[in-house]
């Protein structure tokens, strides 16, 4: 009994996506691990003023956990904090573009199936949106959504047409034909416009990590073409439209973007 016991208790880094209360002031986390994917987990009493485990299960904080493994939630018991991500939560616009990466994060990895891959990824997708510029946390979020989609196996053919395999454009995107397409292979449906200078600048963000990607400056315009298209892939991918898209197409309108 004493052995059975100790494999349902497990360690584990894990990043909070986010919570929900629950009653008698506990909380129902969301972590993405990189061993165990996304796990639901119990914080109990997390919501009393000196609970040892309220700070640790904040969303956009890196902590060490130690779980309980149930048979449909896990229990947190121990939790320490490896990252609190202190300025995500003091400006809001890189509140709102973390809150839309720990989204689509939580939208792609599974229960119980190791994520190693985006795990990193988002780790370094907020440290680079808590240490920019603020001029720069556009190109870090489509630095984001591309990675995501490459991690999840749905990342756009940009060297050429998906349907031929033609190598000069002009080009066509299309979620649906899984990246560029040219004018003959897109026939009579809709694709979105777009020049080589937005097609060299997704290479290269893709080349580089989430730190550096901000070396890239984009021109306004490549830079909305950019975002169509890769919202267009999140969308089809997700099959609805993430909800904090909404704030982020918000702020983009406050901040005349």
């Amino acid at each position: 009994m004493e052995k059975v016991a100790a494999v349902r208790y497990y360690k584990s880094e894990g990043l909070v996506l986010g919570h929900h209360d629950l009653r008698d002031a506990d909380r129902l986390v969301t972590v993405l691990t990189p061993e165990e994917g996304k796990v639901g987990a119990v914080a109990k009493g997390a919501r009393r003023p000196r609970s040892k485990l309220a700070a640790s299960v904040q969303p956009l904080t890196q902590a060490c956990f130690m779980f309980y493994r149930g048979r449909s939630l896990d229990t947190i018991t121990q939790a320490e904090v490896v990252n609190s991500f202190r300025p995500l939560r003091r400006d809001l616009d890189r509140l709102t573009h973390a809150a839309y990466a720990a989204e689509l994060a939580g939208e792609v990895a599974r229960e119980r199936d190791p994520a190693s891959e985006l795990y990193r990824l988002l780790v370094a997708t907020w440290e680079a949106l808590a240490s920019a510029d603020l001029g720069d946390l556009e190109v870090i979020t489509r630095r984001f959504e591309l990675g995501l989609l490459q991690v999840a196996g749905y990342c756009p053919t940009l060297d050429g047409c998906s349907g031929c395999g033609k190598r000069l454009g002009p080009f066509l995107f299309s979620p649906e034909a899984g990246g560029l397409v040219c004018p003959a292979c897109m026939g009579v449906q809709k694709g979105i416009e777009v020049d080589e200078g937005t097609i060299a600048s997704m290479k290269a963000m893709l080349r580089l990590p989430p730190g550096r990607v901000r070396v890239l400056k984009l021109g306004e315009v490549s830079s909305r073409h950019i975002g169509r298209c890769l919202e267009a892939c999140i969308v089809y991918r997700l099959e609805r439209r993430p909800r904090s898209l909404a704030a982020l197409a918000e702020l983009r309108r406050l901040r005349g973007k």
